[in-house]
């Protein structure tokens, strides 16, 4: 356990680096500069521990926390938002602090009070907002929590992995702090700093509202360097923590009382790692094509080497269908099916999108079909409209199948977003992949099956 707590928190140490913390970053430093020393102490552990109990709550499917949690998330960008407004036009912060007195003096601006409570309130409001780039061990915790319960082990690794997110936060916010007060003893007007915050904090916030924050992180994501999101999980990914999450995971679904359900296995004997991420672009480079014309699909030797793990696992627990009526691997047998665990705030399943929308325009008219597997990660994304909208606006144009209580995540014994199971025409196990990358090979797996298929039917 104590493994985990480590590599939760380095992990959450690293996703300041991530595209995942662009929005927050302002907010908290206009917040942090205002009011007593220890508000921004205060907004870290506000933020940590009502992410924790938010994320959690939600994964412990307590389904009445759904609607409410996106009108509570509405309320606290908009609240951000009006602290924005007050610090870039003080007019507007005078009445703001009339108009809500009681609240105003729990987080006042009088550097004679320690700014603790009003920290809490406001980091209280960021763990409700922030959606992190959430790498195997927060996925398993998540998933954990809405299988099997909420744990203790949960918890911890949660707080363990938002602290670990909060520590680089607070050093900034102090550091941020340390130079306005520097600037106001060598009398220069701070105020315009105060001004400039409090933009940003606006920006931010109408950002956040109109879901323009998700367009933002996929374009700062598409121009970092090859492999930035491998680096990012690269303590989710030792052999060691996937060890321990393998015997979190058992110790949890036995004391819950539900043994995980018996399937083959996945991801082989060996630990998965992430592949190595490719940036997102405009034409994704797909595998080179073969000597035979893709329609022809011949078969002389196989492409690619890949073993039969057994039948795939069905779907199971699926409320709602998107882009098709409901279906099952038994219906689609003939076909190529790609099952592909993701949710639309995930900011690597975005990236992949393009390469998956590639993909299934080369080869669904020969065979191939992909399944959306929606598994939800946060409140927000459980709700049907905004589900609709997300694969609206990544141009999912496949079958997309909500998966709310992590069934069907569970029958495939599934840790990752975004995941990649492949099945071949009878419907049998043949190949997995994980995370973003690898999409030449992926491509020659498709291309392998099809070819066995196409071969069996003449």
């Amino acid at each position: 356990m104590g493994i985990l707590l480590v590599a939760a928190f380095l992990g959450g140490v690293l996703t300041i680096a991530s595209p995942c913390v662009l929005m927050v970053l302002p907010i908290v430093l206009s917040t942090s500069n205002t009011g007593g020393r220890m508000r921004p102490l205060g907004i870290v552990l506000g933020f940590a521990v009502s992410f924790t109990a938010f994320t959690l709550a939600f994964a412990g499917a307590l389904q009445a926390l759904a609607l409410p949690a996106s009108w509570l998330r509405t309320f606290t960008v908009v609240a951000l938002a009006v602290f924005g407004l007050a610090l870039l036009v003080p007019a507007v912060g005078r009445v703001f602090e009339r108009a809500l007195s009681p609240v105003a003096r729990l987080a006042n601006t009088n550097t004679r009070r320690s700014g603790f409570g009003g920290g809490l309130l406001i980091g209280s409001g960021l763990g409700l907002l922030w959606t992190p780039c959430a790498g195997p061990i927060m996925a398993a915790t998540i998933a954990l929590a809405a299988t099997a319960g909420i744990s203790p082990e949960g918890v911890a690794i949660s707080l363990a992995y938002t602290l670990g997110a909060g520590i680089p936060m607070l050093l900034i916010a102090y550091g941020s702090r340390s130079f306005a007060a520097r600037a106001k003893r060598a009398g220069r007007n701070t105020g315009v700093l105060q001004r400039v915050f409090g933009a940003l904090t606006l920006v931010a916030c109408v950002a956040i509202l109109f879901g323009v924050d998700i367009k933002i992180q996929s374009y700062v994501q598409s121009n970092l360097p090859s492999g930035w999101s491998q680096f990012l999980a690269v303590f989710d990914n030792q052999p060691v923590v996937q060890s321990e999450l393998d015997v979190l995971t058992k110790k949890n679904m036995i004391q819950a009382s539900t043994q995980p359900t018996s399937v083959p296995s996945l991801t082989g004997a060996q630990p998965v790692t992430q592949p190595t991420s490719q940036p997102v672009m405009a034409e994704p480079t797909m595998a080179p094509e073969p000597t035979a014309p893709p329609t022809a699909i011949p078969a002389p030797k196989p492409l690619i080497a890949l073993e039969d793990r057994g039948p795939a696992p069905e779907l199971t627990g699926l409320t709602h269908w998107l882009n098709s009526k409901p279906t099952t691997l038994k219906e689609l047998r003939g076909k190529v099916v790609i099952v592909n665990f993701w949710t639309f705030g995930c900011y690597n399943c975005r990236n992949t999108m393009p390469y998956v929308r590639a993909l299934y325009d080369k080869y669904k008219d020969q065979g191939l079909e992909i399944l959306g597997i929606h598994t939800p990660e946060f409140a927000y994304e459980k709700v049907l409209d905004n589900v609709r909208e997300g694969a609206k606006d990544q141009g999912v144009i496949w079958p997309v199948a909500l998966d709310p209580d992590f069934k069907t995540w569970s029958a495939y014994s599934n840790r990752y977003w975004p995941a990649f199971y492949f099945i071949d025409a009878n419907g049998h196990l043949r190949y997995t992949h994980f995370g973003e990358g690898n999409y030449d090979k992926n491509e020659l797996v498709v291309r392998q099956l099809l070819s066995e298929a196409n071969s069996a039917q003449k």
